[in-house]
């Protein structure tokens, strides 16, 4: 859907419940997610979005989150910041993202 500006923005302080249902409506509706201030360690339950485990499933993309399986809309999109000035991250976080630096 063309021009959907609509972005949730999620945060380490937050509830885990509240991040996982914010996630999964985002990835079902096609939302944007700004996940902020990670460190250099990342949260598992983010690791099916940066697997990008997808199947498709009588025409439908579904993403596969723990046990749930959830509808995947194209139009999601993953975004994730922090505030460390020269972060290092494993080669097994590296090879799922793109790293862009200011």
């Amino acid at each position: 859907m063309a021009g959907k500006q609509d972005i949730r923005v999620l945060r380490q302080n937050m509830a885990v419940n509240e991040v996982i249902f914010q996630l999964e409506n985002a990835i079902s509706f096609g939302y944007s997610v700004l996940l902020e201030n990670i460190g250099e360690d990342i949260d598992p339950m983010f690791e099916a979005v940066l697997q990008n485990k997808k199947v498709k499933q009588g025409g439908q993309w579904r993403l596969k989150m723990g046990e749930k399986v959830i509808d995947y809309s194209t139009d999601f999109r993953f975004y994730m910041t922090t505030k460390l000035a020269n972060p290092h991250y494993p080669p097994e976080i590296c090879v799922k993202v793109h790293i862009y630096g200011l």
